[in-house]
């Protein structure tokens, strides 16, 4: 009989079943990593909730099913990580009710949900078919290495933390244009934390930013690249992800990084891989009550 638990004692072992449901692409959900330990860290780090927000199901006493929750109240939304399932387990059902059993968390007030999965996941779409979700345009993931030769950096960039206040406007209000309704509006970017903002100033303006973290598993990551549209075509794209490799290497200390782009931006992409990136896989999200543009 299918049992129901939250906040288990065992998180790493909940991290073990998790990280053997990403090595396989037809079990693979994007947000997590692909190792145990990463995603153990991951897991105890996610808002607001920690392991708290975990629903694992068992059959006896082996998993055979797990869901984390991960919300905001800006923008009001939920990002599931998961459902994970077991190959030999019953998928409708386990990956149904652990998320019934996730959604009785969630305060009212957030009404968005979202999950993604690998294009080639075996049952994630007939999920979200029967859960109210839509399928949106899918994202390319794009990685590299950082050991070797990077490109030079060319552009001078001025740290978040050094903006003025007119400054850090200005980068909020073009992220917003760029970005609208992604899941870090442009005050949260701005607003420091866990990410590193790089700018470019010309003549006392923010005309293009990038914004880079390291990861729990000690990977980069490529979080946001913004250009105003009035500088675009002139290369400040593609030096800009020069500087943020040079970023995540000589000061983060990441061997390697990686970055999500749409399907379907073929300039953002074709800047990209003049950067050395390649892609690893194909990302389908899937959405609730919201969408992006």
């Amino acid at each position: 009989m299918l049992h129901l638990e939250s906040d288990p004692d065992d998180v790493a072992a909940v991290a073990e079943f998790m990280a053997a449901q990403q090595a396989d692409p037809t079990h693979h959900i994007g947000y997590l990593g692909l190792d145990a330990e990463p995603i153990r860290l991951q897991l105890q780090g996610l808002e607001p909730l920690g392991t708290a927000g975990l629903s694992v199901a068992r059959d006896g006493s082996r998993i055979v099913g797990a869901l984390a929750a991960e919300w905001d109240t800006d923008p009001p939304r939920c990002w599931w990580h998961g459902p994970f399932v077991a190959p030999d387990a019953d998928a409708t059902a386990v990956s149904d009710a652990l998320l019934a059993h996730g959604r009785e968390r969630l305060p009212d007030e957030v009404t968005q949900e979202e999950t993604c999965g690998d294009e080639r996941h075996a049952w994630l779409s007939d999920f979200a078919a029967r859960n109210g979700f839509h399928a949106e345009e899918a994202s390319a993931v794009l990685g590299r290495s950082l050991t070797g030769g990077l490109p030079p950096r060319t552009v001078a960039t001025v740290a978040g933390e050094e903006l003025t206040e007119q400054q850090r406007n200005d980068v909020a209000a073009l992220h917003d244009a760029l970005f609208a309704n992604t899941h870090t509006p442009g005050h949260k970017l701005v607003a420091g934390g866990d990410r590193r903002l790089l700018v470019v100033i010309q003549e006392g303006r923010a005309v293009g930013y990038a914004a880079v973290e390291r990861q729990e598993d000690g990977a980069g990551y490529l979080d946001f690249l913004g250009v105003a549209p009035e500088v675009q075509g002139r290369g400040l794209g593609s030096a800009l992800v020069a500087a943020a490799c040079h970023e995540l290497r000589d000061i983060l200390g990441c061997e390697v990084t990686d970055l999500t782009v749409r399907v379907g931006n073929a300039a953002a992409r074709k800047v990209y891989t003049n950067n050395g990136f390649v892609e690893e896989r194909i990302l389908v999200p899937f959405r609730k009550g919201m969408a992006l543009p």
